[in-house]
């Protein structure tokens, strides 16, 4: 059930997780840091190269950013895009930026394979109960190569 209150609360950054989340050096996940923000590598097995760049300080909605900001935003979800295609060479990338759930500013990345299971349907039509990990050595390959793209 929506809670007004609660809701209001994490639009305005309390109890953020991405505010809140672990140190870069500490984070598994963290991949790299470009100019609009900290980007996680998702160990995700059937989208292997799935990315969410999240912004770096708390907004909730792309009109919030100046015009430099969206810019450089932009610019780094190219960025991280190609990145993702040349490393991984998936059929197409689908991205998203919802915030329903999380409200602090990020986009997902997210490579396609006509083999990934999902095919044809938006990524998100996966339960979390039905996600694959990434085997654990094909998951560092996929972050050196992604990390030697990115520079």
């Amino acid at each position: 059930m929506f809670d007004a209150k609660r809701w209001s609360q994490k639009v305005a950054g309390q109890d953020c997780p991405v505010c809140a989340a672990t140190p870069e050096a500490e984070d598994p996940l963290w991949l790299v840091t470009l100019p609009s923000g900290r980007v996680l590598l998702q160990d995700d097995a059937d989208f292997p190269g799935y990315c969410i760049l999240y912004f770096r300080r708390h907004v909730t909605e792309l009109f919030e950013l100046t015009t430099g900001e969206q810019g450089q935003l932009i610019e780094d979800i190219g960025r991280l895009a190609r990145a993702i295609s040349g490393t991984c060479r998936p059929a197409k990338l689908n991205y998203a930026c919802l915030g329903n759930e999380v409200p602090h500013l990020h986009w997902h990345v997210v490579p396609r394979y006509p083999e990934d299971g999902w095919w044809g349907q938006a990524f998100l039509a996966r339960s979390p109960a039905q996600r694959k990990i990434l085997e654990p050595g094909k998951y560092e390959r996929l972050r050196r190569g992604l990390r030697a793209t990115l520079g």
